[in-house]
């Protein structure tokens, strides 16, 4: 039977460093290799800067606003304080194994806990974008040691938002959008 570990519990418990000089994934685990003694989780900001090259791909949604799906890739154990900006007014929805959550309802993610699970950042442009539109996504991710990385994997994990287990991310959604098409 699986242990239940409650996502606050576990990680007011531990001793975190963040990296300030740090800004991707590759210097972060150079960075927690060399502290890790210390340590129990080191965090780092990760900055995604995109520019919009063509804006004739992008998809419509149902309002007739574009948008663009960004797949988040595994940069940390654990992702969250994820914020959009961009010079033009967009909204901004994240989805999890297609279940929607509104920018305000949306934490964190653990990756470590849900290696089937999928997360995509909707942007969803609120004023016609134009080619060379520029945005960038900024979050704060976690490594973790070897031991909590297995207690997570193994254990059902239970968010403010989200319920872990078996390698699936269970959400307590708004809605399950339709799949696409």
């Amino acid at each position: 039977m699986n242990n239940i570990i409650y996502y606050d519990n576990f990680i007011s418990n531990k001793k975190i460093l963040h990296a300030d000089n740090v800004n991707n994934y590759t210097d972060a685990l150079i960075f927690y290799i060399n502290n890790k003694k210390n340590f129990d989780i080191i965090t780092y900001n990760n900055f995604d800067q995109f520019s919009l090259l063509n804006v004739d791909i992008l998809k419509k949604d149902n309002n007739d606003n574009y948008y663009y799906e960004y797949s988040v890739p595994k940069i940390g154990d654990i992702i969250d304080n994820i914020h959009i900006e961009c010079l033009i007014q967009t909204k901004i929805n994240y989805y999890i194994n297609n279940y929607e959550y509104k920018s305000n309802e949306f934490n964190e993610f653990i990756f470590v806990a849900a290696p089937y699970s999928e997360l995509k950042i909707r942007i969803t442009f609120l004023e016609i974008p134009k080619n060379n539109t520029e945005f960038i996504i900024k979050s704060t991710n976690y490594i973790l040691n070897n031991e909590d990385i297995k207690k997570l994997s193994s254990s059902k994990v239970i968010t403010k938002k989200n319920i872990y287990n078996e390698g699936i991310c269970i959400s307590k959604p708004n809605k399950l959008i339709n799949k696409k098409k």
